[in-house]
C-alpha cells in the first residue's frame, strides 16, 4: 500500500503518471472517492503515463458510462459507475470483454459501488478530500 498527499491537480496527475508505469495489460483499477476528489484527473495522468496521445481529451464518462482511449498496446477503458446501482446495469457495456478479453487497462470510477466487481480489481485507489486543493491518495494492490 502506498499513500500520497497531493496539493494540486498537477501533482495528482504526476502521481498517476508514475503509478501507470507499474501497470500491466489487463490490470483493473477501482477509483474510489467522493465527488470532486479528482478521480478523472487521476485517469488523465494514467493515460499520459501509459503513453496515451497528448491530443486525446480524457473526460469523465459520467453520462456516457464508458470512454475508450487508444494506447500503443491496447486501450485504456474508463468507466464511471456513479449513475448505476446494480451489476445487471453493466451488461449493456459488455464489461466482461474489457475485463477478460481486451488488451489494455481498465479504470472504474466509483468502483466500490458494485461489490460483484471486486474480484476483477488488481488495484484500488482511494482519494480523500483533505482540503480545497489537498487530496490523500492511497493505492492498494489487491
Amino acid at each position: 500500500m502506498e499513500t500520497f498527499i497531493s496539493h494540486s491537480e498537477e501533482e495528482t496527475m504526476k502521481m498517476a503518471t508514475s503509478f501507470a508505469k507499474k501497470l500491466k495489460s489487463k490490470d483493473c483499477i477501482a477509483l474510489c472517492g467522493e465527488l470532486g476528489a479528482g478521480k478523472t484527473i487521476f485517469v488523465k495522468g494514467l493515460y499520459e503515463g501509459l503513453g496515451g496521445e497528448s491530443t486525446v481529451l480524457v473526460t469523465s464518462p459520467t453520462f456516457t458510462l464508458m470512454q475508450i482511449y487508444p494506447l500503443s498496446q491496447g486501450f485504456l477503458t474508463h468507466l464511471d459507475l456513479y449513475r448505476l446501482d446494480q451489476a445487471k446495469d453493466l451488461k449493456a457495456l459488455n464489461l466482461d470483454d474489457h475485463l477478460q478479453g481486451e488488451e489494455g487497462i481498465t479504470v472504474i470510477e466509483w468502483g466500490d459501488k458494485i461489490p460483484q466487481l471486486v474480484p476483477y480489481f488488481t488495484h484500488r485507489v482511494d482519494m480523500i478530500i483533505k482540503g480545497p486543493r489537498e487530496r490523500e491518495i492511497t493505492i492498494t494492490y489487491v
